[in-house]
C-alpha cells in the first residue's frame, strides 16, 4: 500500500522496490505551475515521488513532475527546458558522483543560481552531509531512509519557495538595471523599450511563475477598423516582454502570440481597466491618444486584487513613460519643422546652439562665399502655366538644387522667387563645386518629357569674402539675413551669367581664394 502524507513514522523509500506500479498520469494543467525535475536511477523512486506529491499545490499553482533516470538525461531536459524550479537529485547513478557533477554543471555552464537543489541518496557514507553542503550549491540535504511523505511534501515547499523568492530578486534586479539604464537617455526608441522592459520584468517578478507577458501598442478598437475606414488597423508592435516573449521587441503581436490567443484580443482592450480572456488577462491603459498601449499577461485568471492593483500602478508608470516620450518627440518634430525656415546650421554661424538663444540685433562676421541661383526665363515661363504648374515646377527645380547644396556644405539662406542664394561657409571650392553638380542634375532634369522642347537654365553666380551674418526685425516677427557686398556683387554678376552664356560665373576674388587655398 503506498505511503500516505500522514506517514511521518516510516522511510517514503524503504522498500519503494516493492512498491506496485501506479496510474501515475495527470490531467494536463491549466495555467503557470511550478515544475520539479526528479532525477535518480530507480524507478520506483520516480513512482513513489509522484504518489508523494500527487495534486500538491504552492501558493495556488499546481506542482509539476519531470522524470530523468541519469545526469545526462537531466542535462538535456534542463537546457532544453529552462524555468524549472527545483531539482530533486539523487547522488549515485551513472557514477559515483554523477549527482555533484550535474550541481556543478547547472551552477557554471547553465548558469542557473535560481533552481534549488535538493539532494536525496541512499549511501550517505560516499557523500557525507556535511562536506557536500560546504562545497556545493545546493538547497538542502536528505537520506532517502530518513524522508517521509510528508517531510517531501515539507522539503519541497521550502525549495519552491526559496526558488520563487529567489527568481523575484533576480528579475526586480534585472528590472531595475533596465530603468536605470533608460533613464540616462529616457526619450531615445531603445531607450524607451529597455524602460518599458524594465517595468515589465519588476512586473513579472511579483508574479512568479507568471511570468510571461508583453507590452503592445494598438489603436481601438483592437484590431477593428476605425469609424468610417475601409480597411483594418495596422497590427500592433511589441513595445517589449518579459518570459518567454523577452526576445520579441519590434516583432508583430500576430508573430509572437499563438492563433487563438491573438483571435482573442479582437476588441478586446478597453482603457484603464483588466479584461480577462480565458486564462489570459488584458489591461489597457490610455496616454491621452487614440494609441492604446496595452499589457497582455498569461494565465492572469488567477490574480489576485492586490495584484491586479499593483500591476495597474506598473502599467501608470509605463503610460506615462509613454506619454513623456510622445511628447518629447512630439517637440522634436516641431523644431525639426522650424529648421525649415531657420536652418540650425545659420544660427551655429551666428554662434549659437539653442534656438531661444536668438535675439533681434545678434550678428557675426564671418568669411564665406556667397552662391546666387536663378531660373532664366522663368517669368515668361509661368505666363503659360497655372499657379499649380509653377509651383509645381519651381518645387521640382529647387527639389533637384537643395540636396546638391547641402550635400556641399551649403546653407540656403532663401528662396526669392525663381531665384534662391546660398552660403558656402566652408569657401569657394565647395561652392563651385556644388555649382558644377547642379548644371548636371538640370541637365538630368530636362529629360523629362514635358521640359524636352522647352528645358529649364540655371546659371550660379559666386562671390568670396567677409560678410554680416545676423537677425533683423522687431521682437514680434525677426528673420535672419547677409548684409554685404559680397551678396550684391554675387547677384548682379546674374546679369553678366546671361550676357556672356554661362551657366557658372565667380569673380576674381573668388578665383584668388580658390588658388590661395590650394597653395596652402
Amino acid at each position: 500500500m503506498p505511503p500516505t502524507h500522514d506517514d511521518d513514522d516510516d522511510s517514503l523509500f524503504l522498500g519503494a522496490e516493492e512498491t506496485p506500479d501506479a496510474d501515475l498520469a495527470h490531467v494536463a494543467p491549466e495555467g503557470p505551475t511550478w515544475t520539479v525535475l526528479v532525477v535518480d536511477d530507480e524507478p520506483s523512486v520516480h513512482q513513489v515521488t509522484g504518489l508523494a506529491l500527487r495534486g500538491m499545490r504552492f501558493d495556488g499553482h499546481l506542482v509539476t513532475l519531470l522524470h530523468a533516470h541519469t545526469a545526462g538525461e537531466a542535462r538535456d531536459i534542463l537546457a532544453e527546458r529552462p524555468g524549472c524550479a527545483l531539482l530533486l537529485l539523487d547522488v549515485v547513478m551513472e557514477t559515483d558522483d554523477a549527482g555533484l557533477t550535474l550541481v556543478d554543471w547547472v551552477r557554471g555552464e547553465l548558469r542557473d543560481s535560481s533552481l534549488r537543489i535538493i539532494l536525496r541518496t541512499g549511501q550517505p557514507g560516499l557523500a557525507p552531509e556535511e562536506s557536500v553542503m560546504e562545497r556545493y550549491d545546493i538547497h538542502d540535504y536528505h537520506s532517502k531512509t530518513d524522508v517521509s511523505s510528508r517531510r517531501l511534501r515539507t522539503a519541497v515547499t521550502g525549495g519552491l519557495r526559496a526558488y520563487r523568492d529567489l527568481r523575484t530578486l533576480v528579475l526586480q534586479r534585472q528590472g531595475l538595471e533596465k530603468v536605470i539604464a533608460a533613464t540616462g537617455a529616457l526619450f531615445a526608441p531603445r531607450n524607451l523599450e529597455h524602460l518599458l522592459g524594465g517595468i515589465l520584468e519588476q512586473v513579472a517578478a511579483l508574479l512568479v511563475p507568471r511570468e510571461h507577458a508583453i507590452f503592445f501598442l494598438a489603436r481601438p478598437p483592437l484590431f477593428a477598423a476605425p469609424h468610417g475606414a475601409t480597411a483594418p488597423s495596422p497590427v500592433p508592435v511589441v513595445l517589449a516582454g518579459s518570459g518567454r516573449f523577452a526576445a520579441h521587441a519590434g516583432s508583430q503581436l500576430d508573430q509572437v502570440l499563438e492563433g487563438e490567443d491573438y483571435a482573442l484580443l479582437e476588441g478586446a482592450a478597453r482603457p484603464g481597466g483588466w479584461t480577462f480572456l480565458g486564462n489570459h488577462g488584458l489591461f489597457g491603459f490610455d496616454i491621452g491618444e487614440p494609441s492604446l498601449p496595452a499589457l497582455f499577461l498569461e494565465d492572469a485568471r488567477s490574480l489576485t486584487a492586490w495584484e491586479q492593483q499593483t500591476i495597474a500602478l506598473f502599467c501608470a508608470s509605463a503610460a506615462m513613460a509613454l506619454r513623456n516620450q510622445r511628447l518629447y518627440v512630439e517637440r522634436e518634430d516641431l523644431l525639426t519643422a522650424f529648421q525649415h525656415f531657420v536652418p540650425h546650421a545659420f544660427i551655429a554661424l551666428l554662434g549659437k546652439t539653442d534656438l531661444r538663444e536668438l535675439a533681434v540685433g545678434d550678428h557675426q562676421v564671418r568669411e564665406l562665399s556667397v552662391c546666387f541661383l536663378d531660373v532664366e526665363g522663368f517669368t515668361t515661363r509661368s505666363e503659360q502655366m497655372g499657379p499649380a504648374g509653377v509651383f509645381t515646377l519651381l518645387n521640382r527645380i529647387f527639389g533637384a538644387i537643395g540636396p546638391i547644396a547641402a550635400r556641399h556644405g551649403g546653407i540656403i539662406d532663401k528662396y526669392m522667387g525663381d531665384g534662391v542664394m546660398v552660403l558656402f561657409p566652408e569657401g569657394p571650392e565647395h561652392a563651385v563645386e556644388a555649382a558644377v553638380e547642379i548644371q548636371r542634375a538640370v541637365q538630368l532634369l530636362n529629360t523629362a518629357p514635358d521640359l524636352t522642347d522647352d528645358p529649364v537654365v540655371v546659371r550660379s553666380s559666386i562671390e568670396h569674402g567677409s560678410v554680416i551674418l545676423g537677425t533683423v526685425g522687431h521682437a514680434g516677427r525677426f528673420d535672419t539675413t547677409v548684409i554685404s557686398d559680397v551678396a550684391n556683387v554675387a547677384a548682379r554678376l546674374q546679369g553678366w551669367c546671361r550676357t556672356l552664356d554661362v551657366n557658372v560665373l565667380v569673380t576674381d576674388r573668388c578665383v584668388g581664394a580658390l588658388e590661395g587655398r590650394r597653395a596652402r
